[in-house]
Formats: C-alpha cells, sequence, structure tokens
C-alpha cells in the first residue's frame, strides 16, 4: 500500500484514511493547461484545461476509486464488485490487481475495443484473448462477467455474495476522492465546465473548492438525468457518442441542481453533431482526448451561443478514451 498520489490532500479528505490503508496508483497532479490558440477559436481570452484524461489508466476515476477503495478497507470490507462501462472498473482493477482483495468486474457485452485493450493492458496481456472474446474470465484476484446489463447484475451479485459496491452514484465514499482536483485547480479562471454522469467529480470539487465559481455541468442527447432541468433545446436520441455518460438513475441529480443553482452555473446538452464539431476543433490544435471531455467545448460553444458571457472558463477532460 502506498501513500502518494492524493494522499498529500489526506487533511481534505473525510474520513481521514490512516497511511497503512491508502492505495494509490499515484493518481493526481494532472497538468493544467493554458491554450490561448483553442481560446481564440471559440472567442474568449483564455481557456484552461484540467488533464484528468492524463492520470495512471487515462480517467479521472482513479482519484475518486483510490479513496472510495482505501476507505472501505479501513472499515475491514474485503471483497469489491463495480459494473462499469469501462473506466471505473480499470482504474478500480490497477489500484487492486497487486492485492489480496478480490474484485468482481461486470462489463458490457458492447464495451469498447479501446477500453478493452486498455484492461489487457493493466494486467500485462494475460487475459487477453478472453477478454477480447467477452468470455467471463479470471486473473489472480480479479473476476470478469460480460453481460447485457452490467448494473443490474452487479446489484444482485453483490446481495448474494456480500460484496462492498463500488458503485460511486451510491456510495458516500465516492465522491470524496474528487475533491483534490479542486486542490490543483485553484486560480484563474471564472468558470467551470465538467462532462458529468452521476455527479460525483462535480460534488468532489465544488465541495473542495475554497473559492467557489460557477458550475456548468454537460450531458448528452442520450442520458441528461441532470442537465435537462437546465437546457431544453435538444432532441432526445438513444445513442451519444459519449459512451460514459450513462447515469440514468440520477440519485445525485437534486444535490447536483443545488449546486449548479448555487453556484449560479447551467447545465447543457450536447448532440453528436456537437461533440463531432468540438472534436475537430481540438485536433485542429493538436490535443486529443475522448468524446466525454469533448462535451466541455461543446458546452462552451452552446454556452456563448445561448448568450454567455465567458472570459476564462476551465474545462475538465476526464478520460482518454
Amino acid at each position: 500500500m502506498g501513500q502518494k498520489g492524493i494522499w498529500q490532500y489526506h487533511d481534505l479528505l473525510k474520513p481521514h484514511v490512516k497511511p497503512g490503508n491508502r492505495l494509490t496508483s499515484k493518481e493526481g497532479n494532472t497538468p493544467l493547461e493554458n491554450h490561448p490558440d483553442l481560446a481564440k477559436d471559440l472567442e474568449l481570452k483564455h481557456l484552461y484545461i484540467k488533464r484528468e484524461d492524463l492520470n495512471p489508466t487515462g480517467s479521472h476515476k482513479d482519484r475518486g476509486l483510490a479513496y472510495q477503495i482505501s476507505a472501505h478497507i479501513q472499515e475491514g470490507k474485503e471483497n469489491f464488485s463495480i459494473s462499469s462501462s469501462g473506466n471505473a472498473a480499470i482504474s478500480a482493477i490497477n489500484i487492486l490487481k497487486n492485492t489480496n482483495f478480490p474484485l468482481h468486474v461486470f462489463l458490457s457485452e458492447k464495451i469498447s475495443k479501446e477500453k478493452l485493450k486498455r484492461l489487457t493492458e493493466i494486467l500485462d496481456n494475460k487475459v487477453s484473448n478472453e477478454l477480447f472474446c467477452k468470455k467471463d474470465c479470471s486473473f489472480e484476484n480479479i473476476n470478469f462477467y460480460f453481460t447485457q446489463k452490467p448494473l443490474s447484475k452487479e446489484i444482485q451479485y453483490s446481495k448474494k455474495n456480500n460484496t462492498t459496491s463500488l458503485r460511486g452514484s451510491v456510495d458516500p465514499y465516492g465522491w470524496q476522492g474528487f475533491k483534490t482536483i479542486a486542490c490543483e485547480i485553484e486560480g484563474d479562471f471564472d468558470t467551470i465546465f465538467i462532462p458529468t454522469s452521476s455527479g460525483n467529480t462535480t460534488k468532489g470539487i465544488y465541495e473542495g473548492l475554497s473559492l467557489k465559481r460557477p458550475i456548468h455541468i454537460v450531458q448528452t442527447t442520450k442520458v441528461n438525468t441532470i442537465a435537462r432541468s437546465f437546457d431544453s433545446d435538444f432532441l432526445p436520441t438513444k445513442t451519444s457518442k459519449a459512451k460514459s455518460i450513462v447515469d440514468r438513475i440520477g440519485h445525485r441529480a437534486k444535490e447536483i441542481e443545488k449546486i449548479i443553482n448555487d453556484s449560479n452555473g447551467h447545465g447543457w446538452v450536447i448532440s453528436n453533431k456537437e461533440i463531432d464539431e468540438s472534436q475537430a476543433l481540438l485536433r485542429k490544435n493538436n490535443l486529443s482526448t475522448s468524446n466525454e471531455s469533448a462535451l466541455t467545448i461543446a458546452g462552451i460553444i452552446k454556452a456563448k451561443r445561448k448568450g454567455w458571457s465567458l472570459s476564462k472558463p476551465l474545462c475538465i477532460f476526464t478520460g482518454i478514451t
């Protein structure tokens, strides 16, 4: 067990986790970049990007799960399960793979090849054939299950086998690790744009900021549990290119809506066409990231089109794929 990564901010994290229980993948301390050329393209004075997609597994989930798992271990929990569209599972595996704690991972049969590739790389490619064939398999303490309904199957499995579910949207520790992002972004910006599924990242950043700024969350025309309370200018769709925005239940929806209102922020719903336009702008400026991260750029464009005055926004890039 290590003590680097987010644990340099241990005073911010509640409850405190004792050094002997702290797990880490050396997450955090990601770059905070100033992009003047992209800002010019967006008709902004400045544009800042927090590169959470440059965490060890390419996702901000590394922060959340390092704290979440460690806090449960401190409570005596020893057996974990998780359902995921990809990134959360990858982070959990990376954190637990060299421990004796079992992890049961429920993945969609439609998981992308890119995310499967990252899974196999984290496990040194030792189960690549089974994973790419989407077969249930195991590697040391990590067990994989492929299903059409990973969330419901994980819930059933957790109840039957008494595992600790790492479903962040209902876990009291699920958002705490994201408070550490706030410690690394205190500075000269006036608005934050966050791609949002359950709202854990939004809650963590807001609670961690000593100086509150307007928070804008960005969701998709497929999943907009929170943003549709603020943005009605969209046509619902059955698909989205931002496939990690998946939370249709919205356990934290009212809580996140209050954060948005209290911060004088907003919510935006983004189409595939708007994602494509944003990705084109990013490529023009030699930036490669996920469609989820590109939602923030699309959110800025839509906000400006709707008359919002933005000068120095900050975008949270949450994942590389």
